[in-house]
C-alpha cells in the first residue's frame, strides 16, 4: 500500500453529471429513477388520444414527429400517470441523437442502465454486443419496468437497448421504419386545445398549432393582444412550409426574436457561442462586453420571451437558430465576443483556482469548477483550435489543481495535450516543462509508469536546462512518486533526497514540506519507519506553520502508516482520524480512500474484523467512484480475506 505526494498532485477521480449534462469523455449521465423525472411542463395540455394509446399499448412504442411538437412532454406525462403500473421503476436516457455534440451511442447509453441497475464497472463488458445482452439479462431478473429513450435519431441507436417483456417508449423526429413495434405519429395540437393556451383561433393557426411555438407565444400574449401579435405572424408569413420541421420552428422563433430589442437580440445571438449548457450572467457580460447586471437583465428578458429555459439554459432548437441569427453579427464581432469569453474564462479558472491550493481548497472553488469545467473546456478547444496559445496554455495551467483534485482523467489530458502544443508554438520552454511534468503525473495515475518516466525526464532536462531549481525539485518528485508505484522506493529515494536538497538550498517552504513527506514515504516503503518518522515530523511542523492544509493530511497518514507498522496501533488510528478530518474537509475523495485503505489495515491487525471490513468497503466505494480499478481490486482482496 502506497500514499505518494507529488507536491503537485493529490485529489479524488470522480465523474459527475446529470441526465440532462453531458461530459467531455462522452459517457452520458446515468438514468434517472421514476420519481426522479422531470416535471410535464405547465403548457401541456390535451394529447387525450395519444395517451390512451400508450396506455393500451404493449411493449415498444415510438412516438414520432417534428421537432418541437411535445414528443418528451407526451411520454413524461404518460410516465407519471402510469407509475403504479411499474413496480420496477424506470431507466429514462435522453439520446440526444440529433446532436453530433451530445450524441449519445448505444454503447454509452447501455454503460449508463448496466450502472443504474448495480452492475459494477469491471463486470461491463467492453463491446456492444455484450454489454446489450447483459443488459437484457438485468432486466429479465426485474419486475415490470418502463424505459424511455427520447430523442433518437435512427434504429441503430435504439435496437441494442430494446428489452423484453417491459414497457419501451421512443421518440425521434423521424419514423424509424426498421424498428418495429407501434407507432403513434405526433401532429400539431386540435385547435381546441392550441387555443387554449393561446386564447386565439387565428394566432394558435399562425403558429402552426405546435405546442414549442404555443409556448413561446403564450408568453407574450400579456405584453401585446393576439390579434396585434397575429398580424406580426401574418406579416412574418408563417406558412406550413414542404421541408418542414426546421423552418416552421424557425419562423416561429423569427416572430419572438423580432420581438425583442436591439440589445435583446444582440444578446441571444452572442450566446449562442457559448459552448456549456449553462450561461450565468458573468458568462454573458462577457460575451456581450455589458455590465454583470445588464447582462442579467437581458437574461431574464430572453427567459420570460420562452428563449432561455430557467433562465440560464437554451432548448436545443433555440440555440440553433440563435446560431443562425449569429450570422447577422459581424465577424468582427463575433471574434471579439469569442475573445472575451475566453479571456473571461481563464482569468475566472485562475481565481477559483486560488481556492484549490495543495494548503487549502474552499467548497466555492470546487463547486464552481464542478459546474463549469466542461465549459472551460470546450473554451480552451475553440482557443487552440484559433491558434490562442496563451490563453489555452493559461486555462491549462489554472485548470490543473481541480482535475488533480477530482481526477476527471480524459478532460485533464485533453487540456493537457493543447496546452503542450500550445506551450510549443510560444516557444515557452518553462510552460512546455510544466506541462510535460503534468501530464508526467497523469501517466502515473493511470499506472502508465514508460509515459510518466519518458515525461518527467523530458521536463527534468528542460528544467536543468534552465538552471530552474523549483522545477527541478517538483519534476525529482514525480519522478519519485511514479519509481514508488512502480514499489520501486530504491529508485525512487536518490529523486527524493535530490529534490529536498535542492529546495532547502533554495529556501522553498512549500516545497521543503512535500519534499521532506516524500523522503519520509520512501524510507517508508524501504522499510525503516523510525528514520521515516524523522524526516515525516519534520515536514508536519513545516507544513503547519506554513499552513499546507492538504499536506498536513498526507504526512499525517504518512505518520499513522509508520506507528502501524511499528505496532503502535493507537497512535496509528489517531494519526489517521487526524488525515481524514482534513480530506474530507477538503473533500479530497481520492486521498480519503487511500487512508481509509490504510485505517482498515490497522482494524484488522486490532482484531477489530467489522470496523475492517466497513472501513475498506467505504474506501472500495470511493476507489470505484474513481475507476481506479487497481486499487479497488485490491481492496476486494483484502476485504474477502476477512470475510468468509
Amino acid at each position: 500500500m502506497h500514499n505518494t505526494n507529488s507536491g503537485t498532485v493529490h485529489g479524488s477521480l470522480v465523474q459527475a453529471a446529470s441526465i440532462d449534462t453531458v461530459n467531455i469523455t462522452n459517457l452520458p449521465p446515468p438514468p434517472t429513477a421514476l420519481n426522479g423525472l422531470p416535471p410535464v411542463s405547465g403548457t401541456f395540455t390535451g394529447r387525450l388520444p395519444e395517451l390512451e394509446e400508450l396506455r393500451a399499448g404493449r411493449g415498444l412504442t415510438l412516438v414520432h414527429g417534428l421537432g418541437g411538437i411535445g414528443k418528451t412532454q407526451l411520454l413524461l406525462h404518460y410516465a407519471h400517470r402510469e407509475k403504479a403500473r411499474f413496480p420496477g421503476r424506470s431507466l429514462n436516457l435522453n439520446l440526444h441523437g440529433y446532436d453530433a455534440r451530445l450524441h449519445v451511442e448505444p454503447t454509452q447509453a447501455l454503460r449508463s442502465f448496466l450502472r443504474a441497475l448495480g452492475t459494477r464497472e469491471e463486470d461491463i463488458p467492453p463491446e456492444e454486443s455484450e454489454r446489450s445482452a447483459l443488459f437484457r439479462s438485468a432486466m429479465a431478473e426485474r419486475e415490470d419496468m418502463l424505459v424511455l429513450l427520447d430523442n433518437a435519431s435512427s434504429a441503430k441507436q435504439v435496437k441494442p437497448l430494446l428489452v423484453d417483456r417491459h414497457r419501451v417508449l421512443v421518440s425521434s423526429r423521424h419514423r424509424l421504419t426498421d424498428l418495429g413495434g407501434t407507432r403513434i405519429p405526433l401532429g400539431v395540437l386540435p385547435l381546441e386545445e392550441a387555443v387554449e393556451l393561446v386564447g386565439d383561433p387565428e394566432l394558435a393557426e399562425l403558429c402552426g398549432r405546435l405546442p414549442l411555438a404555443l409556448k413561446i407565444m403564450a408568453a407574450h400574449i400579456d405584453l401585446e393582444s393576439a390579434t396585434d401579435w397575429a398580424a406580426e405572424l401574418r406579416a412574418e408569413g408563417l406558412p406550413l412550409l414542404d421541408d418542414g420541421d426546421t423552418r416552421q420552428v424557425a419562423a416561429t422563433f423569427a416572430l419572438s426574436y423580432r420581438w425583442l430589442s436591439p440589445d435583446q437580440r444582440r444578446m441571444f445571438r452572442l450566446l449562442s457561442l457559448h459552448p456549456g449548457d449553462e450561461v450565468v450572467a458573468d458568462t454573458a457580460a462577457a460575451l456581450s462586453g455589458l455590465p454583470s447586471g445588464k447582462a442579467k437583465m437581458l437574461l431574464r428578458d430572453l427567459h420570460r420571451a420562452s428563449l432561455l429555459e430557467g433562465g440560464t439554459r437554451f432548448h436545443d432548437l433555440v440555440r440553433q437558430y440563435a446560431a443562425l441569427c449569429l450570422q447577422e453579427e459581424p465577424e468582427t464581432e463575433r471574434t471579439a465576443a469569442e475573445d472575451r469569453m475566453i479571456a473571461h474564462y481563464r482569468t475566472t479558472a485562475a481565481e477559483h483556482a486560488k481556492g484549490i491550493e495543495i494548503h487549502r481548497c474552499t467548497p466555492e472553488a470546487v463547486g464552481w469548477m464542478d459546474r463549469h469545467h466542461r465549459s472551460v473546456l470546450e473554451v480552451a478547444t475553440t482557443a487552440h483550435e484559433r491558434g490562442l496559445a496563451e490563453q489555452v496554455v493559461g486555462i491549462a495551467d489554472a485548470m490543473f489543481r481541480y482535475f488533480s483534485l477530482r481526477k476527471h482523467m480524459a478532460d485533464w489530458f485533453t487540456l493537457q495535450e493543447m496546452a503542450v502544443d500550445s506551450a510549443a508554438r510560444l516557444v515557452d520552454r518553462k510552460s512546455l516543462a510544466k506541462v510535460y511534468n503534468r501530464l508526467a503525473t497523469i501517466h502515473r495515475q493511470q499506472r502508465r509508469f514508460a509515459e510518466a518516466i519518458r515525461f518527467c525526464e523530458r521536463s527534468l532536462a528542460i528544467q536543468e536546462e534552465m538552471d530552474d531549481p523549483i522545477g527541478i525539485g517538483s519534476a525529482l518528485i514525480v519522478l519519485a512518486a511514479t519509481y514508488r508505484e512502480m514499489d520501486r522506493p530504491d529508485l525512487a529515494l536518490p529523486c527524493c533526497e535530490r529534490s529536498l536538497a535542492i529546495r532547502r538550498l533554495v529556501h522553498d517552504p512549500r516545497g521543503l514540506g512535500i519534499s521532506l513527506s516524500n523522503v519520509g514515504l520512501t524510507h517508508l516503503d524501504l522499510g525503516d519507519a523510525d528514520l521515516a518518522m524523522e524526516y515525516f515530523t519534520e515536514a508536519l511542523e513545516l507544513q503547519r506553520s506554513t499552513g499546507q492544509e492538504g499536506g498536513v493530511a498526507i504526512t499525517q497518514h504518512g505518520i499513522g502508516r509508520a506507528h502501524q507498522a511499528c505496532g503502535r496501533l493507537d497512535q496509528a488510528f489517531e494519526h489517521y482520524g487526524a488525515s481524514l478530518r482534513i480530506q474530507r474537509h477538503r473533500d479530497d475523495r481520492f486521498g480519503t480512500a487511500i487512508t481509509l485503505r490504510s485505517l482498515g489495515g490497522a482494524y484488522a491487525e486490532a482484531g477489530r474484523t467489522a470496523e475492517a471490513v466497513e472501513t475498506y468497503q467505504e474506501s472500495l466505494v470511493l476507489f470505484e467512484g474513481s475507476r481506479d480499478d487497481h486499487r479497488a481490486d485490491e481492496v476486494r482482496d483484502l476485504i474477502s480475506a476477512l470475510t468468509p
